[in-house]
């Protein structure tokens, strides 16, 4: 009897050890095949990123012509822009980028001329008073016509005298001129 009750507690014990053997490698296996799953994922997502990373040295690389080629353009122009100077004797193309945009001046020093006129000669290109100076009544009364109504009434032909003065800086002879003007007009 003592073999058999030794052989049953020989059996009884492994088949407990096989349970718990089974349980905790169950878990273990459980727990190794979710990291491998993080793993795969990550290796993946490395991969990806390899491949970005090989796109954009070949952007880079393609960069990096587009800007060699760009050079070589400015200097052709840079060259073709001496030439064309050189052949017209005109140095301000060669200053072409240095020139100023004009900038508008106020025009309602004009007897006659006031916010909504100025506004109307503006968004016509009359920007300055050298401008105005040098554009003639014909269009002058063209443009006021072309805002309606309410701007014919105005009577420009003072106007390029006035801006001509006011140009020029001769202050005194531009108010002996408007003295003997009534709101703009002879």
């Amino acid at each position: 009897m003592h073999w058999l009750s030794f052989f049953v507690g020989v059996l009884v014990g492994w088949i407990v050890e096989l349970i718990i053997d089974y349980l905790f490698w169950q878990k273990r296996c459980a727990r190794l095949a979710a990291e491998n799953g993080d793993l795969r994922r990550e290796l993946d997502r490395l991969k990806k990123a390899e491949v970005q990373n090989a796109e954009l040295i070949t952007e880079i690389a393609h960069l990096k012509g587009l800007e060699k080629e760009n050079a070589a353009l400015k200097a052709e122009l840079d060259a073709c822009q001496q030439q064309l100077a050189a052949a017209s004797g005109d140095e301000a193309s060669t200053r072409s980028e240095t020139a100023t945009p004009v900038v508008a001046e106020s025009l309602q020093v004009v007897e006659g001329i006031g916010p909504k006129i100025e506004q109307l000669l503006h968004a016509a290109g009359i920007l300055t008073l050298s401008m105005l100076a040098e554009t003639e009544i014909d269009v002058l009364r063209h443009i006021l016509s072309e805002a309606g109504p309410r701007f014919r009434m105005a009577d420009p032909a003072t106007w390029p005298q006035q801006a001509r003065l006011a140009a020029a800086g001769n202050w005194e002879a531009l108010q002996a001129l408007q003295d003997s003007l009534n709101a703009g007009r002879r």
